[in-house]
């Protein structure tokens, strides 16, 4: 083999290709074996014209290749990509290419799809296996390696021992490859793609049968929830790993299976979860059951639970099944009611605290308010039992932990804003791009005195400035959307980030900023506002402003209500207190502001030196919102209108008295 370019390093290559052969050995242990020992002879690493390293061959007339056929790896793999778009499914590529197009399509796709690459011959994979480090895609599960020259036995093989996956859906065409081979490869992935199907659904009538054969536990020590999802975002994800999180604290056994990988999306891994659980209970966190609904004995109840962040439109996926419904906000419960809910399989039941965030509370003896019934004089979830807040005294012991190390900040502001660009607000006309600048430069300036009741004089002032009249109706009704949903917000969280740093205060930004602190006075960053991190403002910060209006900020408002940390937060169009009831009692510490000058003019008592941090709530209080009691509550309503078929054996010390 020829030796690679003088600033390549023989010893990477090998380290590249021993990273990859190792994934592959836990993944499909079966290509270890089929890779060839060394590179192919004659076989050359070099550059490529775009400056990507890559392999040269000869070809059977002796001819030489470059690897994939293309000069130009990366220009090609750009002019593949012009034309994909990420449906959210599991993606065939009909050869090993360059190598550089594996990576490119694993980068465009959501973390939850696979790419199956087809091989014929071996030695090109091992070339591409030394070029880039697909380790970590494998070991994820996101590659995967389809010997086409027996095609069937490879993929039935695979989705024996990975039967999580979803089949793939679509074949990408490459250049280089003749239509006539494509079409052979296409018509074989198809007959191992039925093939693996069979098996699939083999699988799953073994499941549904398992869990058929078991019928009602007889007295178990407390109920067992698999926690099941379809939707894979990050957002649905987490909430399910603290939903498993609590119940495993509670003493309610469980398994989680939502979309976080590849092996995660198929029926057959949700039914695998359920039972590994032995569930009596199966919770759908922003999905409605599905085909499960239909799987799935009577003995085992079926609920759904929308949290504030659930994609919009998602609870009419609950219609027509046999799910207990439970939804977050007004807006979902009459997403519901339009879907044809019964109002009598529907309930609000608000997000809780988590314990992970640091809220540290022991679960509540199960003898509280129950659900707030979204039709009060029907047949929904009514309250039952004495109500917690009369029936307990507090104590010493009743009070939440110590706030832990001093904050680093005088003031957090937690943001989720849109980029306020023209271009991401794609408004590309010329004269529309002036409106639109001119309007921002107003409402910059202007910050204090921001309203979205003030968007309309906003863009009056624009369009006297840019000379640009709107006398479409419909063109003004967007441009005015797009002050109150990009503009507006975008200029009040920048003017009251910089105005206070003009004061000397300390501040720390968190969450989406949409670029619009690039510019202007530095304002400091701490980076988007992960969900893994969600209590770190709280912890950080004497007070938090939180001058955007979306669903992250009431979990901000629950974690913020424990330690007592005041927080000022726009004024929605609709309060809290009555959009979401059950919360009532933990937002004694938030003040509500109509403008930034309001929020600059009451920030300055809330951290003044003489300020000591504000008596938390009650822990009776608190209790009553965190997810632990939240699940039970959940739990218990389900039960309870599902039937005896399903309550028999749960334990009635534990529900019986929600």
């Amino acid at each position: 083999m020829t030796a690679p370019p003088p600033n390549v390093v023989p010893d990477e290559i090998a380290r590249r290709f021993d990273r990859n052969r190792a994934a592959l050995g836990r993944l499909q242990p079966e290509w270890t074996a089929r890779l060839p020992a060394a590179p192919p002879e004659p076989a050359a690493f070099e550059h490529a014209r775009d400056g990507l390293l890559s392999a040269r061959t000869e070809d059977a007339r002796g001819r030489r290749r470059w690897l994939g056929c293309t000069s130009m790896p990366s220009i090609s793999a750009a002019a593949l990509l012009e034309d994909f778009t990420d449906l959210g499914g599991n993606v065939v590529l009909p050869d090993v290419g360059s190598g550089f197009e594996i990576q490119a399509y694993l980068g465009r796709m959501q973390r939850h799809t696979a790419v199956f690459v087809c091989v014929d011959r071996p030695d090109r994979l091992r070339l591409a296996l030394c070029l880039y480090d697909y380790s970590t895609w494998i070991d994820e599960g996101r590659l995967v390696f389809v010997d086409v020259t027996d095609a069937t036995a490879s993929l039935v093989g695979f989705f024996e021992r990975c039967s999580g996956y979803e089949l793939p859906g679509r074949m990408v065409r490459f250049p280089h490859v003749p239509a006539a081979e494509f079409a052979r490869i296409q018509s074989e992935m198809e007959n191992a793609g039925r093939a693996a199907c069979a098996g699939q659904n083999a699988l799953v009538d073994g499941l549904v049968r398992r869990i058929a054969a078991r019928g009602g536990r007889p007295e178990p020590a407390a109920p067992t929830v698999a926690v099941v999802s379809v939707d894979p975002r990050r957002d649905t994800t987490f909430v399910a790993d603290q939903i498993a999180g609590a119940l495993a604290q509670m003493g309610w056994g469980g398994a989680t299976c939502v979309p976080s990988a590849p092996d995660r999306c198929h029926t057959a891994a949700r039914l695998g979860a359920i039972v590994e659980a032995g569930a009596d209970v199966v919770l759908c966190v922003n999905c409605g059951p599905g085909h499960l609904a239909s799987l799935l004995p009577p003995s085992i109840a079926i609920a759904c639970w929308f949290q504030p962040e659930a994609a919009p439109g998602a609870v009419r996926a609950a219609a027509g099944g046999c799910a207990r419904v439970f939804v977050s906000t007004p807006r979902q419960r009459d997403e519901a009611l339009a879907a044809g809910i019964p109002p009598d399989r529907l309930a609000i039941l608000e997000p809780g605290i988590p314990d992970a965030c640091g809220t540290g509370f022991q679960p509540v003896n199960p003898c509280g308010t129950g659900l707030q019934p979204v039709n009060p004089c029907g047949t929904g979830f009514q309250p039952v039992g004495p109500s917690a807040s009369a029936a307990h005294v507090d104590s010493p012991a009743d009070r939440p932990p110590d706030a832990g190390p001093p904050p680093r900040y005088d003031v957090g502001l937690v943001l989720g804003l849109h980029d306020d660009r023209p271009a991401a607000a794609n408004v590309l006309l010329s004269s529309h791009v002036e409106l639109y600048e001119a309007v921002r430069v107003h409402c910059r300036r202007e910050f204090r005195r921001y309203a979205d009741a003030h968007a309309d004089a906003f863009l009056q002032l624009g369009q006297r400035t840019a000379r640009v009249e709107l006398t479409d109706a419909t063109l003004r009704d967007q441009f005015i959307g797009l002050i109150r949903t990009r503009i507006g917000p975008a200029a009040v969280a920048l003017g009251i980030a910089r105005a206070l740093c003009a004061q000397g205060r300390s501040i720390g930004v968190w969450g989406h900023t949409g670029g619009i602190f690039n510019d202007g006075p530095a304002v400091p960053l701490e980076g988007p506002l992960a969900w893994e991190r969600l209590d770190a403002p709280v912890r950080s910060c004497r007070a938090l402003i939180i001058p955007t209006r979306m669903p992250i900020d009431l979990r901000i408002l629950l974690l913020a209500a424990p330690l007592g940390v005041p927080v000022l937060a726009a004024r929605p169009a609709l309060p809290l207190e009555q959009a979401h009831p059950q919360l009532a009692p933990a937002l004694t510490h938030v003040t509500w502001f109509d403008t930034a000058a309001e929020a600059l003019e009451r920030i300055g008592p809330l951290i003044a030196p003489s300020a000591a941090r504000r008596t938390p709530p009650s822990g009776a209080v608190l209790r009553e919102h965190t997810l632990r009691r939240r699940l039970e509550q959940l739990v218990a309503a389900t039960v309870r209108e599902h039937g005896p078929a399903a309550s028999r054996g749960l334990q009635p010390a534990r529900i019986s008295r929600l």
